[in-house]
């Protein structure tokens, strides 16, 4: 009986100085994964040269700017695997990822989708004094974001794409569908994740109490059976 098989959905944008490093870390999983999927969504750098020094390793489908949450989408869309799972063009998935959260598929109770814990890390280009937020690299957290996550097809298709809102809750808005619904989730102690701290991070381009008010928002005319306000999909 064939096992369950993954599909890696990268979305990127102008990260060429980031992107390889992502890729090489999914491809480096002690768990191989069956197909990564780069979603370059409209960049204008040297991302394209970058990607096509992986060749047949990625598959790359290219788009004009439609936002991260687009970006997975159309990712989800063109894949094959019984399972999914994200991560972003400037972090590492830590060698074991796979591994560690196929084995709590394995467990009873079954889990419909399983999260981990991260680290962050400050990017080498950051001098002293330059880490853009306070950096504790020895106390993990639980990631409950996309890069942490792997989750069964039926599941993420059950709960519905990746709500197309823009400014970094595209996500946050899709988790909160998931722990509102009856799927079971669980988060394993262990690292999958480490997250780059670095100048353009997104959550210092955009500010982050608005973003979170306005998923709060939509969370909450969900929850009182009201259409969510904001751009929906």
């Amino acid at each position: 009986m064939n096992g369950p098989t993954i599909s890696v959905v990268i979305p990127t944008k102008n990260r060429s100085a980031y992107v390889a490093e992502a890729i090489a870390s999914v491809l480096a999983q002690t768990h191989p994964v069956d197909e990564v999927i780069v979603v370059d969504d409209g960049s204008t750098d040297d991302t394209p040269a970058v990607l096509a020094g992986f060749g047949d390793a990625i598959r790359i489908v290219r788009q004009e700017w439609s936002g991260d949450g687009a970006a997975r989408n159309r990712g989800v869309t063109v894949s094959s695997g019984t399972l999914i799972a994200f991560l972003d063009d400037d972090d590492l998935w830590e060698p074991h990822k796979t591994e560690v959260q196929l084995a709590a598929f394995g467990r009873a109770p079954q889990p419909d989708a399983v999260f981990g814990h991260a680290i962050q890390f400050a990017s080498p280009e950051l001098g002293p004094g330059r880490v853009p937020v306070p950096l504790d690299a020895d106390e993990p957290i639980p990631g409950h974001f996309a890069g942490t996550l792997l989750v069964r097809r039926s599941t993420f298709d059950a709960i519905g794409p990746i709500a197309e809102i823009g400014g970094g809750g595209d996500f946050f808005d899709w988790y909160a569908r998931l722990i509102d619904s009856p799927f079971r989730v669980t988060t394993v102690p262990e690292v999958v994740l480490r997250r780059r701290l670095h100048l353009s991070n997104l959550g210092r381009q955009n500010d982050p109490a608005q973003r979170y008010a306005r998923v709060l928002r939509r969370v909450v005319d969900r929850r009182r059976g009201r259409v969510p306000t904001g751009t929906d999909l």
